[in-house]
């Protein structure tokens, strides 16, 4: 057999989804043996015990030339889980450090892996150095579920720089948590950094050369601005005018004198 190739799938297994891996082995001589490891990462929530497993072999016959020849097998994944298993599937930081007297945001994800409803798990998340002491209580994880929650972190002013190891810890229910019988445990590191200094800003605007903005030389010269002559009243019509009524005026008034006298 020339290009072996071993094709693994596992049914309906990551939510509705199949999971398949390919492993090649190459060629098969007559009468040899080869193995194939193959692998898989199977996700935190399963909701059924079996699962459908297909195995499928494909080859060329040498002999024959091109004709492929499969050999399919199938087979059932069983799997085992605890009564009560309630794991922290995921944390993360908003910022993987922080600088003193400001707040940092840790979410955490815990997942129900048990075969078992729980509706008392317990979340702790604690770290001495930093006075970190929260506790959730009563949260309500069926099989397959999961649970989301953001922590505040707040690093006070006086603590100091350095690496904090916080611890987050499950209990599948009270009183496994008074009991201290830990389900799960995780550990994370928020560091605590120097903050950096800021430059300080001038109160006085910064002083810049004025710029010099010489006119373009053009074709055209300017005309010269047209100048205004100041005119006596003397010399205007209007004067003239006057003159000669202020004259009749006079001889009227002679005639008018001399009829009197002759009178």
């Amino acid at each position: 057999m020339e290009d072996v190739e071993v094709i693994v799938t596992i049914k309906d297994i990551d939510d509705g989804s199949d999971l398949e891996e390919t492993f090649d082995i190459g060629d098969i001589d007559e009468g040899d043996k080869e193995t194939a490891d193959i692998s898989f990462k199977l996700p935190f929530a399963l909701e059924y015990d079996e699962y459908d497993v297909e195995i499928e072999v494909i080859g060329d016959n040498a002999e024959s030339g091109s004709d492929p020849e499969d050999i399919d097998w199938d087979l059932t994944l069983k799997i085992e889980k605890e009564n009560h298993d309630i794991a922290i599937t995921e944390t993360g930081f908003d910022y993987s450090s922080v600088e003193a007297g400001q707040i940092a945001y840790l979410t955490v994800e815990l997942t129900n892996i048990g075969s078992s409803d729980e509706d008392e798990v317990v979340l702790v998340v604690k770290c001495d150095g930093l006075d970190l002491d929260f506790k959730k209580l009563n949260i309500d994880l069926d099989e397959g579920d999961d649970y989301d929650v953001t922590v505040q972190i707040e690093v006070d002013e006086d603590v100091d720089n350095k690496n904090y190891n916080i611890e987050i810890i499950t209990y599948y229910d009270y009183d496994e948590y008074m009991d201290d019988e830990v389900t799960d445990v995780y550990q994370v590191t928020l560091s605590v950094v120097e903050a950096e200094e800021e430059e300080e800003e001038s109160s006085y605007p910064e002083y810049s050369e004025p710029e010099v903005v010489f006119p373009e030389e053009t074709g055209f010269e300017p005309q010269p601005i047209p100048t205004t002559t100041e005119i006596s009243f003397s010399e205007t019509t209007g004067y003239t005018l006057l003159l000669i009524l202020g004259n009749i005026l006079l001889v009227v008034l002679i005639i008018f004198l001399l009829i009197k006298l002759l009178r």
